[in-house]
This record gives structure tokens, sequence and C-alpha cells, in this order.
């Protein structure tokens, strides 16, 4: 995990506790319902950005997401420590959705 501010950080150490107690089970299972992607937890985000054209990292050959995805899908709309028990989360209505959320995010580390 890169850098981050308190906020993004708080926010992850939420998701990991809420990943290890299965409190998100619900939630992955929708979207790998949704997005016919299976939810792969320990494996580190790597976004492959010099490897975009490969056939194995393409979106469209994508088959899983990982936590550290699913955090920053997360974060891109808006959860976050104070609102996540309250908030209602929107499935992404597909793939592409997803990670271009999850780069949006991914990217906004990268510059902060």
């Amino acid at each position: 995990m890169m850098n981050m501010d308190a906020p993004k950080k708080d926010f992850f150490m939420l998701m990991q506790q809420k990943l290890k107690n299965g409190s998100l089970g619900d939630l992955i299972s929708k979207i790998e319902s949704r997005l016919d992607l299976t939810f792969e937890g320990n494996t580190p985000f790597n976004p492959n950005l010099c490897l975009k054209d490969a056939e194995e990292v393409r979106d469209e050959f994508k088959s899983t997401f990982t936590q550290e995805e699913l955090f920053h899908y997360l974060w891109a709309i808006g959860a976050n420590v104070n609102n996540f028990k309250k908030m209602p989360i929107p499935l992404p209505e597909n793939t592409a959705i997803f990670l271009q959320l999850v780069r949006k995010s991914f990217c906004q580390n990268l510059k902060g």
C-alpha cells in the first residue's frame, strides 16, 4: 500500500478489520456476481501500467479483484470511516466502471 493521508489510511485500516471479521462478505459476493469477477483478498493491487496492453492485464481479460481494488472503489464512491456504516454502497454497473473508479482513487494516491 502506498503512502496515504490520515483519513484514507484510517479507512484502509477499517476495511482490513471488516475483511478479517467477514462483515464485507455480502458486499463482496454482490460485486463478484454483478461483475463476474472473483475476489482474491490477499493479493496486492498492481495496476501494471507498463503492461497495459498485455492480454493478461487488459480489463476485458480481468477475472479477479483484490482487497486494495475494493478499497479504492469504495474510496472513489465517497466511503470513509465516518459514513461507511450508514452509506448505501452502490454496486458498479460493470467492470469497466469499477476499474475506472479504482484507478481514479489509486492515481490520487500517486499525486498526493
